[in-house]
């Protein structure tokens, strides 16, 4: 495999971990108030994009249940490190593959 690409899938995984961390503790003390929805941040491996979406908490859940997926925004996916396993008119959901679904995986904070 072209070890570029695994360096970009490495960095894109963890960009993707660190805005899962910011949007977990968003979730958290929107859960606790519970309201039936929330803001997030877009997901995506651009370390500069700071678009939201919104999700329902069903929605969010369902995502963090497994660890190499992350909720974007229609056109921020990248298929060399990802690819989509859900799509609807307000976000996409994309999974992690190879290298960078083993560091998505490893960097989960759900364990």
């Amino acid at each position: 495999m072209n070890t570029t690409v695994e360096s970009w899938g490495r960095r894109a995984a963890k960009n993707e971990a660190l805005f899962r961390e910011v949007n977990e503790r968003i979730f958290s003390a929107t859960e606790a108030f519970e309201a039936e929805g929330l803001e997030v941040l877009c997901e995506c491996s651009n370390a500069e994009c700071a678009e939201t979406l919104h999700l329902s908490i069903t929605e969010y859940r369902l995502i963090r249940a497994r660890g190499n997926r992350f909720a974007v925004l229609a056109g921020h996916e990248d298929p060399t490190v990802e690819s989509i396993v859900e799509r609807n008119e307000r976000f996409i959901v994309v999974e992690k593959i190879g290298e960078s679904g083993d560091v998505a995986r490893d960097l989960d904070p759900r364990g």
